[in-house]
């Protein structure tokens, strides 16, 4: 298939540019390919299933919720604040529902940085309804 030698010529070529640039460095190659390495180190793991949760129940966690889950993680470095600001923005590029409606009015008076960030997300929201 035409589409499909000219992709893996591209790889190949990526593959070789890589190589010369770093050879050593698996990490650093594998943003340059774009690909995807697993962790090798267990405090680069996902925690508490981080990675299989659905945006809708992480906003609705409390800021206990949020202590207990992110201990040890680089991700409590935001503080909860931030963490309830970054999903209000994930919410308003989704899909329209009335449940992430609701979470979003919800958390609106939590702090002048939240409600600034929920009203973006829910007018982002409304245009999709």
């Amino acid at each position: 298939d035409r589409e499909e030698s000219a992709s893996l010529e591209t790889k190949a070529e990526a593959d070789t540019l890589a190589e010369v640039i770093m050879p050593e460095d698996t990490l650093a190659k594998s943003f340059l390919l774009g690909r995807f390495v697993p962790a090798k180190e267990e405090d680069f793991e996902p925690r508490h299933a981080l990675d299989k949760a659905e945006l809708l129940d992480l906003f609705n966690w409390t800021k206990e919720d949020f202590d207990l889950r992110t201990q040890g993680s680089p991700i409590r470095r935001i503080g909860f604040e931030r963490w309830l600001r970054n999903i209000a923005i994930a919410l308003g590029n989704g899909p329209a529902s009335d449940e992430v409606v609701q979470a979003l009015k919800r958390r609106r008076n939590y702090s002048e940085l939240v409600a600034e960030h929920v009203d973006w997300a829910l007018r982002e929201l409304e245009g999709k309804s």
